[in-house]
């Protein structure tokens, strides 16, 4: 089971317990993952993020977050970002939906690192491939998965009741974008297991075949070994089962 390294950036009160509470019930592979509680903002605005240990120098901004102030090595970084973090006593089964959400990201980094590059190819270049058909993350499969295993922790230790009554409570101040996922979130049945994410992924993206290969050829000439499309020899491969 992977080891969890805390980095309290944001110092808030969280207990020990809770933190074995979820790595427990989230079962994550071995390996050990970089927990940091970010005290600022995180790219593009985003509440959560995952980034692996043997990536981290195909994106810039990594360093800064997940610097380690043991120095010890890690294989994943999650990192949630400030206002979720202090926002947590508010909304605690929503910070373990979140918190979940992104470990499911570190699960699938832990046990299948080609699977992670996977999914992260179609979620980078989805959108000029469908011709903008697909526009936001949480129309794809993948975080559709990932929705589901944070929303199995957040029942798991808090309940139904509590989970949704959270949920309806951040829908009153969501934009349109965030309510249409909150409202997902809210209808997605709890799934913990990732047996058929790449299965998944490839039923949900062999329509755009021919237009995300174009794109990652592109991409990886242009970049070269900085290029995450660098990473993967025969793009036809990803869509055989």
């Amino acid at each position: 089971m992977a080891r969890i390294i805390l980095e309290n950036r944001a110092k808030i009160d969280i207990d020990i317990g809770y933190l074995e509470e979820v790595r427990s019930y989230a079962n994550l592979p071995d390996g050990s993952i970089l927990l940091v509680l970010h005290d600022g903002l995180l790219p593009k605005n985003d509440q959560g993020v995952c980034i692996v240990s043997q990536l981290k120098h195909l994106d810039p901004g990594s360093s800064a977050i997940c610097r380690c102030s043991s120095s010890t090595e890690w294989d994943c970084c999650v990192a949630i970002a400030k206002k979720w973090c202090t926002s947590r006593n508010q909304f605690p089964a929503y910070f373990t939906y979140l918190l979940g959400h992104e470990f499911g990201h570190a699960y699938v980094c832990l046990s299948d690192i080609c699977l992670h590059i996977h999914c992260c190819l179609i979620v980078d270049r989805i959108r000029p491939a469908s011709y903008y058909k697909i526009q936001f993350p949480h129309e794809l499969p993948n975080e559709r998965f990932f929705d589901q295993f944070g929303k199995y922790l957040a029942l798991k230790l808090h309940g139904d009741t509590k989970f949704v009554h959270e949920i309806n409570s951040l829908k009153k101040t969501a934009n349109g974008i965030e309510k249409q996922r909150l409202e997902l979130i809210e209808k997605l049945p709890p799934k913990s297991d990732f047996s058929d994410l790449r299965k998944t992924m490839i039923d949900f993206s062999k329509p755009y075949k021919d237009n995300l290969i174009i794109s990652w050829k592109r991409d990886r000439d242009k970049k070269g070994p900085k290029s995450l499309a660098s990473w993967i020899s025969d793009y036809d491969k990803l869509f055989e089962y």
